[in-house]
Order: structure tokens, then C-alpha cells, then sequence
């Protein structure tokens, strides 16, 4: 019997309240955070918001500038080999 791969499907955005879509779009329109594990996030949209406010916190805030934090998020994921 082949092995079967289970996998999380996106959410229907058009169903998740207004912050979770305005977040959804904020994340298609600046390419980052990936917006497809935002969609599968919107499962439990508590944990879409709280992750997303801590990326932008994370990523938009503090004293390095931004585009050095981009660099460095890059040749982490490359260190990694992460597809992301």
C-alpha cells in the first residue's frame, strides 16, 4: 500500500473576520510573511494574528535596519536549505 501524505489544506478566506483577511492581504501584497502558511494558519485564527503581529514586531520594529534583517532571514533559510 503506497504511502499516503496528509496535508493541512488553506482556508477559505472569504469565512475568516476582517482582521484575518486584512492580515492575509497585508501578507500577499509585501510577500512576507509566506502567505500560504498564513492561509493554513487561518485554521485557528488566534494563532494567525498573534504569529503575525509577533513577525511584524519582529521584522518592522527594533534598531536594525530592515533590509539587513531580510539578508540575514535569507542566508538562514539558505543555511537550511528551507524552500521558504
Amino acid at each position: 500500500m503506497a504511502d499516503v501524505i496528509s496535508r493541512i489544506t488553506f482556508v477559505d478566506v472569504s469565512a475568516l473576520d476582517d482582521e484575518c483577511q486584512r492580515l492575509i492581504e497585508a501578507a500577499d501584497r509585501n510577500g512576507a510573511p509566506n502567505s500560504n502558511l498564513i492561509r493554513v494558519m487561518g485554521h485557528r485564527p488566534e494563532t494567525l494574528k498573534g504569529f503575525f503581529h509577533i513577525w511584524k514586531a519582529t521584522f518592522e520594529g527594533g534598531t536594525i535596519d530592515h533590509r539587513l534583517k531580510e539578508l540575514v532571514r535569507i542566508k538562514v533559510a539558505d543555511l537550511f536549505a528551507c524552500g521558504y
